[in-house]
């Protein structure tokens, strides 16, 4: 069965007084697996059409029957007209348009009235006339233009519509051209794109004129979030020629890191002219140095929440709420610690170097040179420091019967160095997790943990990690490790680098799904069980949740060079801007 002219109809499928189908049918319909037989079709009545004959059909095999409708004469329901042919508004704005409909011939039931041919940056909602008997009634369409709708002239129709309920077909419709004027701006505005330090005020120029207007302009700011306050004048004159007005910003410490758009709003001659513009906030910044080009060489921070960083010849400590102070040390230190009572351990070329700063008392230990700078960990109680094997520790140097490292008692200033049977090369990452134990990573090549047990000095190898390097490792303080691995992907043949937690009770690392890291080139753990990344491809620092998810992604002013976090949480890293190198930190 197929309909013409009526797009859906309810049709009766009988035969002998039996119904073998009743419903609607949109378009058609076919019935399959009916007997051979004598069939009666009947189709219902729709609103607006002349209803087809009812038809019979002996169904011998496949049989088509149309059911054709053919548009009645009804007389006119109603009449419209709009009050006003054209309509303007400003971006941001809105205008009624009235729309005058009456109703004729006893019509009784509901108008609607619609919008077509708006552009994207336009919107306007339906609206219902309903009529219980023949009267006039004015019905009112909002047209609503974007903040940004482009100037211009619209060519629209207003259309109304019998939306009465039992109507399945519209029966009548009356479409009314409408002109719509998006009023072109009378203000020109330039506003730069503006980086914001914390706790640094920051002066932005803002560049307005009048387009063919010359006369008072008022200014409003929105979209700053908290933390953030704006100083700019309420209240300004405009003429043809550009005048230039400042926005004070000021960034306060609880201020969110971060790149943001608010917007300038410029009312002038009953318009409003909204104008959205990018902030980056970054975090407060210290100059490592008063002279330009000094490089930070290392970086610590402590539970109290200070970064100590090295340059060529002394030892600092900043912070935001405590004076800078320094300390002459010279060469420059590498790999920095702080113990839990605040001293300060490190390592120069030939030293290590442990710097109390309640005294300024500096001790040092000679080491013994072998191939690079050692990279150093601090147990959890500060009694001893780890070094990796490419340093031994004097006067051990003696006892290179295999791979492994070298440790220091603080308190006896006694150096041991231990080997690790199995190992092919020396230890590349070492990272502390509970009272007394580091975790050491292979080689590049390798695909093994090692635990060592400063007080047993044994070390215990775990199972392979099915990796081909360990990138990065930091341990949590529920010793759970944070690792970043590279594998070899023998399907597409690409190094892929994965994030995973190391579980020393199983023994097993979990990967993390999800969690890109394909760029990340180092890992810090938080005390709350959390972790920094760092990438360096674009300057980004991520801090991840321990399921991975992200809580924050932040790009700093450029690629962090250095890395710490405190016992209080914070992010702390040094970068190079310009000709000088900065100190920033994150929470």
């Amino acid at each position: 069965m197929e309909l013409d002219g009526a797009s859906q109809a309810n049709v009766v499928v009988s035969s002998h007084g039996s119904t073998v189908f009743q419903g609607e049918v949109i378009g058609s319909k076919t019935l399959s697996a009916l007997p051979r037989g004598t069939y009666t079709v009947t189709a219902a009545n729709v609103v607006g059409f002349v209803s087809p004959a009812p038809q019979t059909v002996e169904l011998n095999s496949d049989q088509r029957v149309t059911l054709t409708y053919t548009r009645s004469a009804v007389p006119t329901q109603f009449t419209a007209h709009l009050e006003a042919s054209s309509v303007a508004l400003g971006p941001g704005d809105h205008v009624d348009v009235p729309v005058q409909v009456t109703a004729l011939n006893g019509f009784k039931g509901k108008v609607r009235l619609s919008v077509t041919g708006l552009p994207k940056q336009m919107t306007a909602e339906s609206v219902t006339v309903d009529f219980t008997g023949e009267s006039t009634a004015t019905g009112h369409l909002t047209l609503t233009g974007d903040r940004f709708a482009q100037g211009g002239l619209y060519d629209v129709r207003v259309v109304v519509m019998d939306a009465s309920e039992l109507v399945s077909v519209p029966v009548e419709q009356v479409a009314l051209p409408l002109a719509v004027m998006v009023l072109p701006p009378v203000v020109t505005v330039q506003i730069p794109s503006t980086r914001v330090y914390i706790a640094e005020p920051t002066d932005i120029p803002l560049s307005l004129a009048g387009s063919d207007y010359a006369g008072p302009a008022t200014l409003t700011l929105e979209g700053l979030p908290d933390g953030i306050t704006a100083d700019l004048p309420s209240t300004v004159t405009l003429g043809a020629t550009p005048s230039t007005f400042q926005l004070h910003l000021t960034a306060g410490p609880q201020a969110p890191a971060g790149v943001m758009f608010p917007t300038l709003i410029v009312t002038a001659k009953g318009q409003r002219l909204y104008v959205p513009f990018s902030v980056n906030v970054q975090p407060q910044r210290f100059a490592a140095s008063e002279v330009a080009g000094e490089s930070v060489f290392s970086i610590a921070a402590d539970a109290a929440g200070n970064a100590w960083y090295s340059t060529w010849d002394r030892m600092q400590r900043v912070s935001a709420d405590r004076p800078r102070a320094a300390y002459a040390l010279n060469p420059p230190m590498q790999n920095l610690q702080v113990t839990a009572d605040g001293q300060v351990v490190g390592v120069t070329g030939m030293e290590l170097v442990r710097l109390n700063p309640t005294t300024s008392q500096v001790q040092r230990w000679p080491l013994v040179q072998y191939d690079r700078s050692p990279s150093t960990d601090l147990d959890p109680r500060g009694q001893f420091v780890v070094l990796d094997a490419s340093h031994v520790l004097y006067p051990d140097s003696a006892a290179l019967d295999s791979y492994g490292f070298s440790t220091l008692d603080l308190t006896t200033g006694q150096a041991t160095y231990v080997g690790i049977p199995g190992l092919t090369s020396w230890p590349r990452s070492a990272t502390r997790a509970g009272n007394g134990i580091d975790f050491l990573g292979g080689n590049v090549f390798g695909r093994r943990l090692y635990r060592f047990d400063l007080d047993t000095r044994t070390a215990t190898s775990f199972a392979d990690l099915h990796t081909t390097g360990v990138v990065s490792m930091d341990a949590r303080p529920d010793g759970q490790v944070w690792l970043v691995t590279s594998r070899l992907d023998t399907t597409s043949g690409l190094t892929l680098r994965e994030l995973s937690l190391f579980d020393p009770g199983s023994g097993q690392a979990s990967v993390l799904p999800g969690v890109t890291v394909q760029d990340t080139t180092r890992v810090l753990a938080s005390p709350d069980g959390s972790a920094w990344l760092t990438d360096f491809t674009d300057p980004m620092v991520r801090h991840v949740d321990p399921s991975g998810a992200t809580i924050h992604a932040f790009s700093p002013v450029a690629l962090p060079s250095r890395i710490a976090v405190s016992g209080g949480g914070a992010f702390w890293y040094s970068y190079r801007d310009g000709e000088r190198y900065y100190l920033s930190s994150l929470r």
